[in-house]
């Protein structure tokens, strides 16, 4: 009896080692099929990563632009101001100094 008994156990020993074995295997391979996946989600990572750092360096370039864009455009602004008032002020000039000739003539016309 203790012969069956024993060669009992040692047969169920033997079949939960196969057990834990088939189960350590399958275990292994979604592991591994786990690790692919993961390495291939670091890459994709990285990848946006890369990209979403260059997005940012064209946003900065291109905000830099438009910054130096609207100085220089204020820039003109301001030199045309300058130059439309410098203009204004000679044709007022000018239209004074031919109010005073006009004026000076008719004194001289009136005079003789």
């Amino acid at each position: 009896l203790k012969g069956v008994a024993a060669e009992r156990w040692r047969s169920s020993h033997l079949e939960l080692i196969d057990i834990l074995e088939m189960t350590l295997k399958g275990r292994s391979s979604v592991l591994q099929d786990q690790s692919s996946k993961l390495v291939v989600l670091q890459k994709l990572a990285g990848a946006k990563d890369r990209a979403l750092m260059e997005q940012k360096a064209r946003v900065t370039k291109a905000q830099a632009v438009a910054d130096s864009v609207r100085h220089k455009v204020a820039g003109i602004r301001s030199s045309c101001g300058a130059t439309l008032l410098a203009l204004q002020q000679r044709r007022h000039a000018g239209h004074m100094e031919a109010h005073a000739v006009e004026m000076a003539l008719k004194v001289l016309g009136k005079a003789q």
